[in-house]
């Protein structure tokens, strides 16, 4: 009986599971009776199918799928791979990025969406495209950046998320349903090469060119550019100048710095070339420089002949533009400094694009008698975008020490509106392959990305290097005559200019380790430190700095010496134009490490001193002092910091430190008079009474109750070792040198033996020795009613 039960429920069993089977087979189509219901047709961009439906239970299923139409028909190439790129249409900032060329042989707009590109097969959508259209026979670049996070105002441009390689590799171009529809294997390239498409006769090849971004591919033909019988340089007699090239070609060339092309002059003999002041004055003369009351010379302003020339083959295929300056009869500027600057005057002068002029938006709301919104003047515009090449010669006494093509742009605030202006220089791999001048301009460096052409007199070089060996960032600098286009512009000055690539230089921090803040604005690098910056700010105003753990707090995120040492100068100075806002700059590294200097503390850079010891105010020797910080300006450095004793102790001695060694009026004439044969009057009169002024005015301002007094270091045998004083250089070899101090705070001393000395005791007189006095380093206690004599004695090892 059990086993009979058994056999019925297995019986059962597999009753049930035929049971579901059938009905699954039912449900799922294969038993149900579908009829045709409508057919879709495919559209250029969506697929077509048909719709059948079950005639028993109604069910719906869509089959037959057909690719949209533009996937049938010919469709998107890819026409150049750029795998390194030199110098082919730097972004908004300048940077040259690999590329990819698309391009719409077809006469129907294609629309990109859903795309793939990719430089991988096992990953065709590495980069996916947004709703982009590509025109008839128009192009596409897309830029090869990686992960790297363009921020761009330029909307056409479209940044993929992968790089291209420069040995060699393939790249596909994927339809959205996942068919690629071209591949282009590229081999090595070098500099701005490109792997080209040519299509003839329904034949397609690929050729290594030269690259041709947005236009159409072609071969090029190298022509050699114009030799000329004489370099740029200065001449004392007039002479002839011969230009050759290679058989086959033409030469043509310009006398008015205007590039060279198959309408200029054609060369057909040697050209004079002479004095060219007796010309009459073109480009000093535009009015459209400057808005203000300015007056042009009315005089003939001494000039050099710019010759430039190009050859071209019988093809039309040119060579290179070569440039030369010519100085004949120019002996007086021969022991200086001489820039030429040469560029298409258009570069400068034009009302479209010309980086130096009002431009034509701004002279005609001139014309409308200045109805509505001020607009902006070409020479006010910023960025790359107003970026201009030039090339600029350089002579040292007389010899071209660097010729190089490099990018200007206009540099200042209110001094753009003026009609000497300053210049930003740059050196770019994308105008002649160089990321850094050929030729640094100053000894002291090894390499030079940029520079500055300051419309100023010597001032501002000279007053920085008074303070070169203090904690902060100064800029070299030397005097130079300017040309502009072969017309004498003015008495400039060259400095460096402060950039990454300057604390990389200067401090060995890796310039994309850097951020950088300018008059209260991130000029470069992360956001986060900009934050902490502004933190910090909040910190001092909130908190009280007399007590040692808040204080410590600010010292952890600032270089406190470089901090005092800034606003030690700008005071002594009288730098009307400074505040924490205003001509202020400081960096730091974004990450810590063990490395000097990437230690995440703000350090300060000096810069536009034109301010500082104004002669046309009253009283120039006493203007300005530590009110204005303290008080009206409601510094929050100055304002916050003085509240601590340390700090303000810390501050009076590196502001005599500086008043008695960095601005000795002594020595800061005689240095003067080594820079300039005519210096101002009142930069004398100032040092000779800055001293007496400001020192007792800080005396009062810190509540200051001792006197000053004498304190002299006796270094009789500097060959043996030496002494440093608080903050100041550890090179001190006068036998004797005498500064003023005030007794309320001590000094520190520590003896600096030579090799082959050691320390072998102090020798003090008029003061006392607080603490260890055998120690090589020590401090020690002045007194109001005497001097103070000092000297370290060495012993030979």
């Amino acid at each position: 009986m059990v086993t009979k039960r058994r056999i019925v429920t297995i019986v059962f069993s597999l009753l049930i599971s035929v049971a579901f089977f059938t009905g699954g087979l039912y449900l799922n189509s294969s038993i149900h009776q579908f009829e045709e219901y409508q057919t879709v047709d495919a559209t250029e961009k969506e697929y077509g199918y048909t719709i059948y439906v079950c005639k028993h239970c109604g069910k719906v299923k869509m089959d037959d799928y057909v690719e949209p139409t533009s996937y049938l028909l010919p469709n998107i190439v890819i026409n150049e791979v750029c795998s390194v790129n030199n110098s082919f249409l730097p972004d908004e900032n300048g940077d040259c990025y690999d590329w990819i060329e698309l391009y719409n042989p077809t006469d129907r707009v294609i629309n990109l969406m859903g795309f793939g590109l990719s430089d991988k097969k096992t990953d065709l959508f590495r980069y996916t495209f947004g709703d982009v259209e590509i025109k008839p026979k128009e192009y596409l670049l897309v830029y090869a950046v990686g992960d790297e996070v363009i921020e761009s105002s330029e909307t056409d441009r479209i940044y993929a998320n992968f790089k291209l390689t420069s040995q060699g590799e393939s790249v596909f171009l994927t339809l959205p349903n996942g068919k690629i529809i071209d591949k282009v294997t590229y081999p090595e390239l070098n500099g701005d090469e490109s792997y080209s498409r040519f299509e003839v006769n329904n034949t397609v090849t690929y050729k290594i060119t030269k690259g041709t971004p947005m236009e159409e591919n072609r071969e090029f033909i190298a022509v050699q550019p114009p030799v000329f019988s004489a370099d740029s340089g200065f001449y004392s007699e007039p002479f002839m100048l011969t230009l050759t090239a290679e058989p086959g070609t033409e030469i043509y060339y310009t006398l008015d710095s205007t590039d060279p092309n198959m309408n200029s002059i054609k060369y057909e003999g040697p050209i004079l070339i002479k004095d060219a002041t007796p010309n009459e004055n073109v480009y000093r003369l535009k009015r459209d420089t400057t808005t203000q009351k300015e007056k042009f010379p009315e005089e003939l302003v001494d000039k050099a002949t710019i010759v430039r020339a190009v050859a071209y083959d019988k093809n039309g295929n040119c060579s290179e533009i070569v440039t030369k300056s010519y100085f004949v009869g120019l002996d007086k500027y021969k022991n200086t400094n001489v820039v030429s600057l040469v560029t298409d005057p258009a570069n400068l002068f034009d009302d479209e694009k010309g980086i130096y002029v009002k431009g034509r938006e701004y002279k005609q709301w001139e014309l409308s008698g200045k109805a509505g919104e001020e607009p902006l003047p070409n020479w006010g515009k910023r960025g790359f975008l107003w970026e201009r090449p030039a090339e600029i010669f350089y002579f040292e006494k007389g010899n071209l020490a660097l010729q190089q093509m490099l990018g200007i742009r206009i540099r200042g605030n209110y001094t753009r509106k003026l009609q000497f202006k300053s210049f930003n220089v740059f050196a770019r791999k994308f105008y002649d392959g160089q990321s850094g001048l050929l030729t640094p301009l100053f000894d002291e460096i090894s390499f030079q990305k940029s520079f500055i052409l300051r419309a100023c007199d010597y001032k501002e070089g000279f007053l920085q290097s008074l303070v070169a060996d203090r904690n902060i960032s100064t800029q070299l600098a030397k005097p130079c005559s300017l040309f502009i286009d072969g017309e004498y512009w003015g008495e400039y000055q060259i400095l460096e200019r402060y950039s990454t690539h300057y604390i990389e230089e200067h401090f060995g921090v890796d310039k994309d380790n850097v951020s950088i803040i300018k008059n209260d604005m991130l000029e470069s690098g992360e956001q986060t430190c900009f934050d902490d910056y502004k933190n910090l700010l909040s910190f001092m105003a909130n908190y009280d700095l007399s007590v040692e753990e808040n204080y410590n707090y600010v010292c952890e995120q600032i270089d406190i010496k470089s901090l005092i040492d800034l606003y030690c100068i700008q005071i002594y100075l009288g730098n009307v134009d400074f505040s924490y806002r205003q001509n202020i700059q400081l960096w730091r590294a974004n990450t810590k490490s063990g490395k000097p200097y990437e230690d995440g503390k703000w350090r300060w850079m000096l810069f536009d001193m034109d301010n500082c010891i104004k002669s046309y105010m009253n009283n120039v020797i006493y203007f300005y002092d530590f009110n204005a910080f303290a008080k009206y300006y409601q510094d929050p450095f100055i304002a916050n910091l003085i509240k601590n004793e340390e700090f303000c102790k810390q501050f009076v001695k590196t502001f005599m430190d500086l008043a008695n060694y960095n601005f000795n009026k002594d020595l800061v004439i005689e240095k003067l008079y080594k820079v300039t044969d005519n210096p101002d009057e009142s930069m004398i009169i100032f040092f000779e009474n800055r001293f007496d002024y400001i020192t007792k005015y800080m005396a009062e301002f810190f509540k200051l109750k001792g006197k000053l007094t004498n304190v002299t270091l006796n270094i009789s045998n500097p060959e043996q070792g030496t002494i440093k004083l608080n903050t100041l250089p550890d090179n001190i070899t006068n036998s004797k040198w005498t500064g003023k101090y005030y007794t309320d705070y001590e000094i520190t001393v520590t003896a600096i033996p030579k090799e082959g000395y050691a320390f072998a005791g102090w020798k003090i007189e008029g003061a006392e020795i607080v603490g260890d006095k055998n120690s090589q380093t020590i401090s020690v206690k002045l007194f109001d009613d005497r001097d103070c004599s000092i000297e370290a004695v060495f012993k030979k090892i």
